[in-house]
């Protein structure tokens, strides 16, 4: 029924596509069907069945091997009425070479020596359209076939240094498919040339038009030649060329990447400076080329990046490029004395709980500048203070920004810490003592101290080898702590995040259990307010203990 139905062009098709499935007396249906529709069939819907049935005999092909199957059989049927239909024309005949990927084209079940052949198979199609010099036959076929570059990039490979001058800079123009093919010539041109650009002026390269030189140097590919040749353009061409290359594969010259990235951040392309970076210094590279990263270039780039008027649906990797910058320097450089906090600020959305890179110095800003917290939390919290103004309304990534470092706890932020991670009682006590002065004059007193409760479930443990360190345990237990030792429970029950449900109740008991020997180790060293607040954190959990047993029984029943 499936190939009895099948009437248009496209169920054929369809049908063709799907021989190795059809049984026999369906595959017989197959080929008699094709005998009868082929015979009424447009030369345009008769040369797309040649095509479907070649790439179903390259398929089937490439799962054959002994020629008594019935694969085998099948494919000596497709291949007999695919010869019976094959176009006349070369230039539809050869279309189908640069028309179709190479996995659909290879026949031998050796692949390299399958992508050989159709290499051959190219380049033979190509010097039989060229057998005359006949330029526009070319342009025609360029025309005709799906993949242009496919089309250039296979003429650029055949060692004849005539085409330099047939080709160029005549298929230098506005058309888009003219410019797809003539982009790929012209990198494959370079290598036949041992990558070097002196060919360029046998072929009058100097009497060109400045948008001819411009697409030109911009063929080639993103390295130290390149530029050499573009050193000696006039300024339009070297503006132009800055301000269009996108080909940014990894530079593989000593020194070069630096000089790039100027020329980009100069054209004002930052995120395409930041793929420079990334595609010269962090892909793998030729070891025996060093591209030593110039940190305060990179910080650059990432701050004009914030701002930057490019296209960023062009940086399909961008967000992954940042991160990976951002891990250098924190690695590399004292981030405390940057600006690069703002950078992680403006893509705070790159960032999560559970991610190995971290916003390390917009984390260290919060921790060590009480003034800087107290801001943030000015500006996302109301004033409990009579009288005071409503706040204005905020844009959704600020917001959002806020949300993510005041409310979610999503960075281990802890106050006193440095950036290596060492704790600073003195330091803790002191910030404490200014985000509460400022936070209680403008009114958001309450809400700090909650905030500050939930960063404090990052604290160290004290020397002593209680659980927590006893100078955050202090500021914990005071009788005006209430609201800490409130967000810092409710910062601890959500730090389990989503989790799976045991119905016997045995992670949150463990939670319960954890938590009333904490309350009894802190009471027994005199924090008893701290203590009491940890007793009801650990009834809390048996609550959930008891709810999830009741619900796992009506599950049951």
């Amino acid at each position: 029924l499936f190939v009895e139905t099948a009437n248009s062009t496209h169920e054929i098709i369809d049908v063709i596509e799907n021989t190795n499935n059809l049984t026999e007396d369906s595959f017989k249906c197959l080929i008699d069907k094709l005998n009868e529709k082929l015979t009424s069939m447009s030369d345009d819907e008769r040369r797309t069945i040649w095509d479907a049935l070649l790439r179903e005999i390259n398929n089937l092909s490439q799962h054959t091997r002994a020629k008594s199957s019935s694969l085998y059989h099948r494919t000596e049927e497709l291949q007999k009425i695919a010869n019976g239909i094959e176009p006349k024309n070369d230039i539809e005949k050869f279309s189908r070479l640069f028309s179709s990927y190479d996995h659909e084209l290879v026949r031998n079940q050796d692949w390299k020596v399958g992508q050989e052949e159709i290499k051959q198979e190219r380049e033979a199609a190509l010097l039989n359209i060229l057998q005359l010099n006949d330029i526009d036959k070319l342009h025609k076929f360029i025309g005709l076939v799906k993949f242009p570059y496919m089309v250039g990039d296979a003429l650029g490979c055949i060692e004849d240094s005539s085409l330099d001058s047939k080709i160029l800079p005549i298929f230098i123009n506005d058309d888009k498919t003219s410019k797809e093919f003539v982009r790929a010539f012209i990198y494959r041109r370079y290598y036949y040339h041992n990558q070097n650009t002196a060919w360029v002026s046998e072929i009058g390269f100097n009497d060109w038009s400045d948008e001819q030189k411009t697409l030109f140097i911009l063929s080639l590919p993103f390295k130290k030649d390149t530029w050499d040749l573009l050193d000696l353009q006039n300024k339009n061409i070297t503006k132009e060329y800055w301000n269009n290359v996108d080909d940014f594969r990894p530079i593989h010259e000593e020194g070069y990447s630096k000089y790039a990235v100027d020329n980009l951040l100069k054209a004002k392309r930052p995120l395409a400076s930041i793929e420079c970076i990334y595609w010269s210094s962090f892909v793998e590279k030729d070891k025996k080329y060093s591209n030593k990263i110039d940190n305060d270039q990179c910080l650059r780039a990432l701050l004009e990046s914030i701002n930057a008027s490019e296209d960023i649906s062009n940086f399909g990797r961008l967000h992954h490029e940042i991160s990976k910058i951002l891990d250098y320097l924190h690695k590399n450089s004292d981030f405390t004395k940057t600006d690069l906090w703002k950078v992680e600020w403006a893509y705070l959305s790159l960032f999560s709980k559970r991610d190995t890179v971290q916003p390390l110095a917009l984390i260290y800003l919060i921790a060590n500048d009480a003034d800087f917290f107290c801001q943030l939390v000015q500006t996302a919290y109301k004033s409990n203070k009579s009288g005071a103004e409503k706040p204005k309304k905020i844009p959704d990534q600020l917001q959002n920004n806020l949300l993510k470092i005041l409310s979610f706890n999503d960075f281990p932020i802890m106050p006193g810490v440095n950036q290596d991670g060492k704790f600073g009682k003195s330091k803790f006590k002191t910030w404490i003592k200014k985000i509460e002065e400022r936070c209680n004059a403008s009114g958001h007193l309450e809400v700090a101290q909650s905030i500050v409760g939930g960063y404090l479930i990052n604290a160290p443990k004290d020397q002593t080898g209680l659980w927590i360190d006893k100078t955050v345990a202090e500021i914990l237990d005071r009788g005006n702590s209430a609201e800490m030792r409130s967000g810092y429970n409710t910062a601890t029950h959500n730090s389990r995040g989503i989790h799976s449900v045991d119905i016997t109740g045995s992670e949150e008991a463990g939670l319960r259990d954890l938590w009333k020997k904490r309350a009894q180790e802190i009471e027994a060293v005199g924090f008893f307010n701290f203590a009491t607040s940890l007793r009801d954190l650990a009834d809390g959990f048996e609550y959930e203990r008891k709810r999830v047993i009741k619900r796992g029984l009506s599950i049951d029943e």
